[in-house]
């Protein structure tokens, strides 16, 4: 290895460090966040059905039908925080935290698989590099904060594995690739089973396959991304029927919402905290875009500074895949009333890492 090559790696490795241990930093005070909001609702839910004896897969086929249908990550799991946890805060934070650690984790294996893929340099350094700046990012703050929105991390890592199964699965071996391409209907079902916006995965397959540069897809990958459409397609229908309406916030209009929700999703890829928006909008402007500048600039100039040696490495088609996959991991927010959180665009932000850690 050569001198350049080897204070490379040390300065990534470096990096990875200091940005892990301000991951560390900042989200182990959650440990100490009590049950709050909607936890409480889905607590008591699940020590009812813990306490009359149902059973664990009458969730997947409610008898009544609930707001959404999550039962892998909502029904499922807070049956797991009341009755192994004991419904103790502190360690379903815990448990919050171990699901956001993997979450990055499955980010950091995405991008070792498209930086394999694209035959990239240093592609260790690049899977480190994705993994840590995704944990660091301030749009996790509910995931870690907030046991009800451990979902979103469900979704992230089964979507995370999925697309990565995909990239690694074109040039593995029979054995191998037979394996990931088995595995992508059943990680899409879990995804489906933890959050509705898994649906997007097979659009977000065939745009992590522009971007690899995969032009020929064998007959055994057609058939999978097939049948992770029909996946979708039944999941749909099962939706469709075991759903109750939902309030007002989560309905979809055509209006000025998009344009909101479209300065929401810049906002949440910057790093500003909802909170901050809010203040901006509600009469404390000064203190507000004081915060949105303070968490802005660093993300900023992190893109500053990765563009002016990086902007050739990738080709005009990586470039343009990049925004094509945020804006559809994105699509169902932005038709949103009124809902919007920073936690949405949790899928969106996942290649532009990668891309930065380039």
């Amino acid at each position: 290895m050569s001198p350049t090559a080897t204070n490379a790696s040390s300065l990534v490795r470096i990096a990875v460090a200091l940005l892990i241990a301000s991951t560390v930093v900042m989200w182990l005070p959650a440990l100490n966040t009590p049950f709050w909001g909607d936890d409480y609702v889905f607590l008591h839910a699940a020590q009812a059905s813990n306490a009359s004896g149902a059973t664990w897969w009458s969730d997947f086929w409610p008898a009544s039908p609930p707001r959404f249908w999550r039962p892998l990550s909502q029904e499922g799991y807070w049956r797991l925080v009341a009755g192994v946890l004991h419904a103790d805060a502190y360690w379903s934070h815990v448990l919050n935290l171990v699901l956001h650690v993997l979450a990055a984790g499955s980010v950091a294996l995405l991008g070792l698989s498209i930086a394999r893929a694209c035959r990239w340099p240093h592609a260790g350094g690049i899977a480190g590099l994705s993994g840590a700046l995704y944990g660091a990012l301030g749009m996790h703050l509910l995931p870690v904060h907030w046991v009800a929105a451990a979902n979103n991390s469900m979704l992230v890592i089964f979507t995370a594995l999925a697309l990565s199964a995909w990239v690694a699965a074109a040039k593995a071996t029979p054995v191998r690739r037979a394996l990931l391409l088995t595995s992508l209907p059943l990680l899409l079902a879990a995804g489906l089973l933890s959050k509705e916006s898994a649906a997007l995965t097979p659009l977000l397959m065939a745009v992590v396959w522009l971007f690899v540069g995969n032009t020929r897809a064998s007959k055994a990958e057609i058939a999978t991304w097939l049948i992770c459409v029909a996946t979708v397609l039944v999941w749909l229908v099962l939706r469709q029927r075991f759903t109750a309406n939902t309030d007002a916030s989560y309905e979809f209009r055509l209006g000025g919402n998009l344009i909101r929700n479209a300065a929401s999703l810049l906002a949440w890829l910057l790093n500003v905290p909802r909170e901050a928006l809010r203040m901006a909008l509600t009469g404390e402007s000064m203190r507000g875009f004081g915060w949105i500048a303070a968490t802005s600039l660093p993300i900023l100039l992190a893109w500053i500074i990765a563009l002016r040696s990086g902007r050739s490495l990738l080709t005009r088609r990586q470039w343009f895949a990049v925004p094509v996959f945020c804006v559809l991991a994105y699509a169902p927010y932005f038709f949103f009333a009124w809902n919007s959180y920073e936690y949405y665009a949790a899928i969106a932000a996942i290649l532009l890492v990668i891309v930065m850690a380039r």
